[in-house]
Order: C-alpha cells, then structure tokens, then sequence
C-alpha cells in the first residue's frame, strides 16, 4: 500500500471548530466562504441521514439557498469518486469478502507458529475474527511491516504478531486490487497530496472516535474545516484521540467546561445534565426537577414481551397526540433482535392504506419470512447430506406439480419414513442420493401394488397407497433436481460452480412468497461477489455450503428509506446527531449499553497496549462512543424522552436497570431522590411512569392488548367487534345457557357423557367440537383414547438395535418365568 499516513504530506492541521448539534453544523454550513457565481461546497458526514438531517435543517431555518451547489456525501463515497476520477483501477466492497478470502488463505496453508493451523481451519469463527483485527490494524493506518517491526522488541509475543503479519499479506496478496474501506481512505488521502489544492469550500464532520485513516483522509482534502461535535462526557480517552488526531488546540476546545445545567423542563435538565460531572450534579443551587413533566419518563418493563408491548402504545400515543411519523424514534442498543420485534408489533397498529410506515436502517433480517426459514433448512440439510431427520423439512418447502398441494408436517413425515433410506452422513455422503432413486422406485411398488387390485387389500391401505403415490408423483421432479445439488455437495464442487445450480432450483421448486423480492434472488446477489472472486469462489464442499448459509443468516431486507413519514427504528449510534421530537430507548439494562467489552482473541488489548500504536483502538474505544452517541441522541430531542428497561432479556435471564437510567435520575434531581440508587429509581421514577402509563392506556387504548388490558381493569370499553355477531355475545351466551334452546350452545342439560372418556370440556371445546364433526374415528383416537401422532420420525422407521435386543431379552426372560423348561 503505497498511501499509508506516514507517507503523506506533514501540514499543519485543518481549523476545527466545536458544535453542538444540528443546529450549530447549519450555522457552521452559512458561514463557509462561497466566492464565484456558482459556489461549490461539499460538507463530508458520517452517514447519508445526517445529510438529509442537514438539507432540512437549512430549509426549516430559511436558508434554503445555500444548498445551490452544496452535497452532503460520507467520507468513503468521497473517496472513491477521486479514485476513480484520477483513472486509479479498484474494486470495493473487500470488507465483505474477508473472511472467506482468510478461510481461502488458511486452506491453502500458511507456515503459522502460535496458532494452530487446524484450529483455524476447522473450528467457525477464527476467520471473522481476523478479518476484524485486521481490519483494526488498517483503520489505525499501520502497515504489515510496522506490526513486523514492533514484534522484534517484544519476543514473548514475536509467535503471534509473526503469525498476523503472514496471514495479513497473503491476504493482501489474495486481494489484489480489490481494497477495504480503510485502504480506499489511505490511497485517497496519497492522490490528494500530490495534487494542488482547489478552491471550493469543505466542511467535514467529526465526532473524535474517527479512525487515524479517517482522520489523515479528511486532513488531507483541500480548504477543509473540521466541525466536531461536542461530546458528553468528554472522558480522557477521547480528549487523547482527539488531541492525536486533530492537535492540542481541539483538545483544549473539545474539554472546555460544559454549559451549566438549566432549562424550565425536565427535557431541559436531561439534555444539559446527562453525563455530567458529579460535582456539576451535586450543585446546590443548580436548576432540579419538581417532578415528571410529562417530557422525560423512565421507565422499567417485566421483559422483552411487555417492552415490546409498551413501545407500540407508546408510539400510537404519539401519533395520536399529532407528532409526524418521521419525528418518531424507537432506538435499541443494538439491532437484533429488537428492531424486528418491535416493527412486527407496529405493524399490528391499525393505519389507513396497510400496515404502519416503519424506517430500520440496513433493513431487517431476511429470516424473518417462511421462504428464507426455507432455504435455510435447504442448506443446512445439504452440509449434514440430507438425512432423514432434516428431510421432511425440506419436503414442506417444496412445491409440487401443477394441481397437487404442498405438504404438511405430517405427510412429510410419512413420505420420508416410506422412502426406506436414511439418507446420507459425515461417514456416508453419496446416501444424499439415495432419495431420488428410492421415490422412483417407490412410486414404481405403488402402481403395480394399486393396479392388481388384490382382493386381501384393505380399502384404507388402498387409500393410503394412493396418497403416497400422488404425493411422490408431485415432488418426484422437484427430488431429481436436488439430487443433482447433492451430487454438488458430495463431489465439493466450488462456490462458483454451486452458486447457479442452487439458486435455479430455489426458483423452480422451493416455495416462494407472493409479494416481494425472492430471499434465493437476493441470496445470489450477495453472494455474486464471492463466486466472482477467484480465491473466494474456488472454497468447495463445506466450506462454500457454510459460506451459504451466513450469508444468508446476515443478510437482510431494506425496510423504507431515511426521510419518509416513518417511524424511525434503529440502534442509538444510528441516531446519533439525528432530530426527533419524541424518542424511545428501550432495552437498557446491564450490558447492553453500555455493552460489556469483548476481547479480541488474535489481538488483545494488553497487547495492543504493549505494541505502543496510539491509533489502534481498544474495547474501552466502543464503550465511550455508545454513551456519545446516546447522549447526542438526547440532546438532538424536542418534546419526549422515554428510557426504558426490562427486567428480565430475551433468555429470560434476570437483568439490573442500566447505569444510563442512574445517570438520567441524577441529571433530573427529582424530589425524594437526593442519592440516586436503585430504589431511588423505582420509587420516584419507574412507580410514576407506570401509574402514568396506565392513564393513558386507560383514556386511549388503541392495540388490541391494550383494550384488553382496559376492559380487564375497568370492566367497561367492550369494543364491538368483540360482540358484534351473535356467536360471540357474551350477554346473549349467559341467557341461553341451561334453556331448551340451546342454539348450537350445549347447556348443563346436554347429556356430555356418551361414551367413557368424554368430558364436558372435550365435547363443549372448539376443537372437539370439530373434530367430531369432521371424523367420529379421530375423535375417538384422540379424544377418547387419547393417542396421538408420533412427532417426528422414529429413526430409521424401525427399533435401533440396542432397543430391540433389550425388548427381545426382556420377553424371553418374562416367557421362561411363565412357561418354565418343560415348555417344549
């Protein structure tokens, strides 16, 4: 890489100023010169939202008119445009392929001494965990060499840096001309100092946790000035990146004293207040809460059912208190599985014209719908060679011929259980392709067996064996064609190769949605990089079968667009620096945010610390940008805080309420809470925001649990739809009760006990009712004998040789006690 930092022009730093939000980066944007008729300006953000945050920032304000010749465009997109324009060849989009190009790397060998090469090899997870430490080291601007350097004076650890060095430049090698972000960044920031600088005006915008390849790009670009945004706290290890990065002078800038704490609303005292320092807190004569406002409210949820629950009514308060869908924010810590719960629950909210607008930045998760859950099991089955336990899932996935039905569970069952092979294994692959071969076959013994027409042959095993054959009939097509990919699977053919095959048949033959794209469609699009790549798509057999199925499992579907009316759901550091009017952060409990910090396996912080690069970011680096970026979420907000907690996560697992939350509690100085602890919290914050909830569920319920929930309460409120047929008036189904006309309702009077076995409760049920009106010979199977189908498959459809040598020994000796030696 000929543009790393050390490399590049040595110039004095950009002028930096300090702003405070939105409103202070459209100053910043005003005051930036424009000479010429025709100004130019380019304002660098982190995302293309706080672009558009910008746009209509400048237009609300009045100052429409500076936009003539302004764009807003992310540092990455920016710099490939100069690559590009100066005629250098690259591809994007290296981040992506990484792992596979490392698990292509490491299968082709690599001299390794202090990680075992096997390990690496065999166990998931080695591979994205390099590509992370490596991408680490790029994005700290170092270079193979300079890790190669510093492992000669730390010989305790010369093994492993040796062993990242070798694996960082075969990947390299393996890469070519296909780059990283962070090397786009770099070769940029080496274009633009040997170029002479322009003349339009430039403004980037910084937050201090940029990576030092970040930072040197935006150094480098011509007449820029740097906007960085204040952050609350300002702890110390931001102040030193920030003094690393952009000079002594920002340093001194960014940890000015803060604006005193003040404002009539408790939003107010939020917004100045969180984060703040203690002594700042414990003011005497500072601005305090004379209690909940309406404007902040904290509040703590039994678990993730009822912080789902109450995120819905909360956001149906708020449109029906007449705040615009696109004013509204559902953040979360991190995205999943949150983001898709709470867009199913919003979804449910009756709106005019279909479900609820809902915005998710990067989209949900495409696993979320049955023909993703489809191919999943597709592919699961191909890596394990189609055995007869995963196959019936594939059964139910597949689409019959014109005219026949799909299956269901249990004709899924019985097909594969009729079929007489197990399938295949790790030790027996080519069994994959016995299930083709077998339903021929099969389909062959039914015919003849149903054309003879024997005379011994019960009419419900006649029937049987037409069902059978009319189900075989109609997926014997769609068995041919997966033989073909288990053919692919058992000889490892490469991912280029798999790739058309499987994506064909999950177009002819898998069940696919009516509406929307196809998850095979947009499977193979992810996955079109990868093939074409030639170390990538040369990984066969388990390797390309896996490659498959994550990229599968990570990929996700584009949930509307940022500036539409809709809901904006997404994680804190997706909002960071964006305005709503009213917001909810939800899932605040320990460890989720702030998070826990992980430790990188290939590369820990010790010795990241040893290694002596100021620039290489550490855990405690992420722990301080998720409460930046919560805290600038709060300071961007114009009427409404809500932060919620549960008491207990997805796993149920017992969770205590977020540090956040005490922080929130301190800044707000509400009376009764001179020492903000944990019972503190509960008593003057989440017992309020409860009682309050309750009053407005109570006066508006809008989601079907909540009216539940009111008339439960209040015994009032009975919506119509509840009662508006007769079958489903309660007042009418009390008066017919125990009268001669009993109206399709069995009364105490209905005699119940018809045969032995039935109760009131099974014959007054719906579904006895059903079922005995449907088939008399189910009900006495189920509701009277009470047998049921088995619920998967019985193994190899007969006893395993352990059970049965254990039946046929216990009936022998049983025989003997009976029958004695005189039995002859």
């Amino acid at each position: 890489m000929k543009g790393s930092p050390k490399s590049a022009r040595a110039e004095s730093l950009p002028t930096c100023l300090l702003t405070t939000g939105l409103a202070s980066l459209a100053d910043a944007i005003a005051a930036l010169p424009r000479p010429g008729l025709l100004p130019a300006t380019t304002v660098v953000v982190p995302s293309w939202a706080l672009g558009h945050a910008l746009r209509r920032q400048l237009i609300e304000t009045g100052r429409g008119p500076l936009l003539i010749g302004a764009r807003f465009i992310p540092p990455v997109a920016l710099a490939t445009e100069l690559l590009q324009f100066a005629g250098i060849s690259f591809e994007t989009g290296e981040d992506g392929l990484r792992p596979a190009r490392l698990l292509s790397v490491l299968r082709a060998g690599l001299p390794l001494k202090r990680f075992p090469l096997e390990l690496l090899r065999d166990a998931p997870g080695w591979e994205s965990a390099f590509a992370r430490t490596i991408g680490d080291l790029e994005a700290a601007g170092l270079r193979p060499e300079d890790l190669e350097f510093r492992a000669a004076s730390l010989p305790a650890d010369a093994a492993q840096l040796n062993d990242i060095v070798l694996i960082w430049r075969a990947l390299e090698q393996s890469a070519g001309r296909s780059w990283s972000a962070a090397r786009a960044l770099i070769e940029a920031a080496a274009l633009l100092a040997t170029r002479a600088p322009g003349s339009d005006a430039m403004l980037a915008v910084v937050s201090g946790h940029e990576s030092a390849a970040l930072t040197h790009f935006l150094a480098a670009l011509p007449n820029v000035q740097l906007a960085l945004t204040a952050q609350q706290p300002p702890t110390r290890t931001w102040l030193d990146r920030v003094e690393r990065h952009f000079g002594l002078a920002t340093r001194a800038l960014a940890s000015a004293p803060s604006r005193a704490i003040a404002g009539p609303r408790e939003l107010d005292l939020l917004r100045t207040g969180l984060f703040a320092e203690p002594a700042l807190l414990a003011e005497p004569a500072r601005p305090r809460s004379k209690g909940p406002d309406g404007t902040v409210s904290l509040e703590e949820e039994a678990g993730v059912e009822e912080e789902v629950q109450a995120t819905s009514d909360w956001v149906a308060q708020q449109v029906l208190a007449g705040v615009p869908l696109a004013e509204i924010g559902v953040l979360m810590p991190q995205r999943d599985p949150w983001a898709s719960l709470i867009v199913e629950r919003l979804q449910r909210l009756p709106w005019p014209g279909g479900p609820l607008p809902v915005f998710v930045p990067g989209g949900l998760p495409c696993l979320g719908g049955a023909a993703a859950s489809r191919l999943l099991a597709l592919i699961q089955a191909l890596r394990a060679f189609l055995p007869l336990e995963l196959l019936p899932r594939i059964l139910v996935a597949l689409r019959p011929t014109e005219g026949n039905h799909p299956l269901d569970r249990s004709a899924a069952v019985a097909l594969a259980g009729s079929l007489g092979t197990v399938g295949g294994n790790r030790a027996r692959p080519e069994g994959a392709r016995d299930w083709a071969v077998r339903a021929q076959q099969r389909l062959v013994e039914l015919r003849e067996l149903l054309a003879r027409a024997r005379p011994d042959l019960d009419p419900r095993e006649a029937r049987a064996a037409e069902r059978l054959a009319e189900w075989i009939s109609s997926l014997l097509p769609a068995l041919q064609a997966l033989d073909l990919l288990a053919a692919l699977a058992i000889a490892e053919a490469p991912l280029r190769d798999l790739l058309p095959p499987l994506s064909d048949f999950c177009e002819r033959f898998l069940l696919q949605p009516r509406d929307g794209a196809s998850p095979a469609a947009l499977l193979t699009n992810a996955l079109a990089p990868l093939a074409s790549d030639a170390a990538c798509g040369s990984l066969g057999g388990d390797d390309a079968l896996r490659l498959i199925e994550e990229e599968l499992l990570a990929l996700r579907v584009s949930s509307g667009r940022y500036g539409e009316p809709a809901v904006f759901v997404g994680t804190v550091n997706e909002a960071a620096s964006l305005s709503f009017r009213a917001i909810r952060i939800i899932g605040l409990c320990e460890g989720a945010l702030p998070s826990a910090p992980r430790e990188d396996p290939v590369l820990p912080d010790s010795l990241r610390r040893e290694l002596g690069f100021p620039s290489l970011r550490t855990a405690q680096d992420g722990v301080d940008a998720q409460l930046h970026s919560l805290s600038r979420c709060v300071a961007e907000v114009k009427e409404r805080v809500v932060l919620s907690a549960p008491r207990t996560d997805a796993n149920g697992s017992q969770r205590q309420p977020s540090s956040v939350l005490l922080d929130a509690l301190s800044a707000l100085g509400r009376p009764g809470a001179a020492v903000a602890d944990l019972r503190a919290l509960r008593r003057v914050a989440f017992r309020p925001a409860r009682l309050d909830a309750e009053q407005r569920l109570l006066a508006r319920p809008i989601s079907t649990a909540a009216q539940i929930w009111s008339v439960a309460r209040t015994g009032q409120g009975l919506p119509a739809s509840w009662h508006a047929r007769p079958s489903l008036d309660l007042l009418r189904a009390r008066a017919l009760a125990g009268t001669p006309q009993h109206d399709g309702l069995l009364g105490a009077t209905m005699p119940l006990q018809i045969l032995p076995g039935i109760t009131a409760e099974s014959a007054i049920s719906a579904s006895g009712l059903n079922t005995l009106l449907g088939c008399p010979h189910r009900f006495l199977l189920e509701k009277v004998l009470h047998w049921r189908e088995p619920a998967e498959l019985p193994g190899t459809g007969q006893l395993d040789p352990m059970t049965y040598g254990t039946l046929f020994h216990a009936t022998a000796e049983r025989f003997f006690e009976v029958h004695g030696a005189d039995f002859s």
